[in-house]
């Protein structure tokens, strides 16, 4: 049995232990989407950030992987797609969090 005492803070960064030593690999199902969007290569080659719309629009949880055009390398993400919105509003002795769910 694998002692994991030294391993309690791994939930707080969940997306990077998933993909430790490949075990996502046993999540997997079949592929939902896939989409290719263009990114600007900026001058120097500068690291940039940015957005793309995914089409996922079904509650659940998704293995996204990006990669360059010809290139072997992947970077692989776990995106979490629900029916609850977070708004906050404003109140007289502050803020509140207000977790809502479309039902």
């Amino acid at each position: 049995m694998e002692d994991k005492s030294e391993q309690y803070w791994s939930y707080r960064n969940i997306s990077w232990d998933f993909f430790q030593k490949e075990c996502w690999k046993a999540y997997t199902g079949k592929q939902v989407a896939a989409w290719t969007q263009t990114v600007e290569r900026l001058e120097g080659h500068r690291t940039a950030e940015g957005s793309t719309p995914a089409p996922l629009s079904e509650p659940g949880s998704y293995l996204v992987e990006a990669r360059v055009a010809g290139r072997d390398d992947i970077s692989r993400v776990l995106v979490l797609v629900t029916d609850i919105a977070m708004c906050l509003r404003t109140i007289l002795d502050g803020k509140m969090a207000v977790l809502e769910q479309d039902q």
